[in-house]
């Protein structure tokens, strides 16, 4: 039984969009390719190229997060930060569309909203303006709260990428970043998870927290309790 690449694209926009996500990222690698005689060589090289260079950068976005070296042993895998990851242009421009979102049972209005302004303030390459609703988002009481500049997550001028990242507030990027599944074969070759990434030790006991107010849901992770044997 063969289905049609509608189909397969509206299964996977499906797919995307029940995760409810609330920012996108789009990071231009500016990447000189060399040229392979095997353009699937080229694609496959620069998928895998893709992949190792985001997973330093999602462990060291936990690590900023949650102010912790420690994130496998303290950070429950379900509460550290998760996208799905789609690389485009894999043979010719090589760049990623990141889809953030919140597994289900986690996402509080607070958390939400926190990890929104960190990846505003993060994932934005200097330079990049911001669209008008996230500009005022960060010029807001809780956008003013402090965290480390984009250059302790990336070195944004050695390694010459762009990104910009903004706000979602409906399915249209679900839609937009599944565009390649209409003419490209091995689509689902390009997907990835950022979870993909956690080593085998990865925490899975919850995470401990100290709530700061009960009425936002605003909290942080007790780095005062002892570390316990991982699970």
């Amino acid at each position: 039984m063969t289905i049609s690449k509608i189909r397969l694209r509206q299964s996977w926009f499906e797919l995307l969009n029940q995760e409810i996500p609330f920012a996108a990222t789009t990071i231009q690698f500016n990447r000189n390719l060399t040229n392979i005689s095997n353009a699937q060589a080229n694609v496959d090289r620069n998928v895998r190229w893709v992949k190792q260079e985001l997973k330093p950068v999602a462990f060291l976005l936990d690590k900023l997060y949650f102010n912790t070296s420690h994130v496998e042993d303290r950070v429950a895998k379900f509460d550290r930060f998760e996208a799905v990851c789609i690389v485009e242009k894999a043979g010719v421009n090589t760049h990623v569309h990141i889809l953030w979102f919140l597994r289900k049972g986690h996402c509080t209005p607070w958390e939400t909203l926190s990890r929104r302004i960190f990846l505003l303030r993060l994932l934005n390459s200097p330079g990049n303006p911001l669209e008008d609703r996230d500009a005022q988002l960060l010029d807001g009481p809780v956008g003013k709260m402090a965290t480390p500049p984009c250059s302790e997550l990336v070195d944004w001028q050695r390694k010459g990428w762009t990104a910009v990242t903004k706000s979602i507030y409906s399915d249209g990027w679900s839609n937009y970043i599944t565009k390649e599944q209409g003419y490209v074969e091995d689509f689902s070759n390009r997907v990835f998870w950022l979870s993909d990434f956690h080593e085998e030790g990865q925490r899975i006991a919850p995470t401990r927290f100290v709530t700061l107010d009960k009425h936002t849901g605003a909290r942080h992770l007790n780095l005062d309790a002892p570390l316990v044997p991982r699970r």
